[in-house]
C-alpha cells in the first residue's frame, strides 16, 4: 500500500503526521524553522518537507548502549 503525502499540509494533518502539539506547531512557524503559506480563505499549510526534516535533525532517539 503506498501512502500519498501533499507538499502542503493543513494544520491538522501536519499536527498528526509530527506529532507536534497545536502550540508546538505554530511556534515552529512564527520563529520560521517550518515554512507556511496561506490559502485564499486564510487557512495555514505547512510545508511537509520542513516538517519531515525538523523531525529527522531533533528527534533522534539516543542509541541504546
Amino acid at each position: 500500500m503506498e501512502i500519498y503525502l501533499p507538499t502542503l499540509l493543513s494544520r491538522k494533518l501536519a499536527i498528526y503526521l509530527s506529532g507536534f502539539s497545536r502550540t508546538k506547531l505554530k511556534q515552529l512557524a512564527d520563529n520560521k524553522v517550518i515554512r507556511t503559506t496561506k490559502t485564499k480563505g486564510g487557512h495555514s499549510r505547512y510545508f511537509r518537507d520542513d516538517i519531515i526534516n525538523y523531525l529527522n535533525e531533533h528527534c533522534k532517539k539516543q542509541p541504546i548502549n
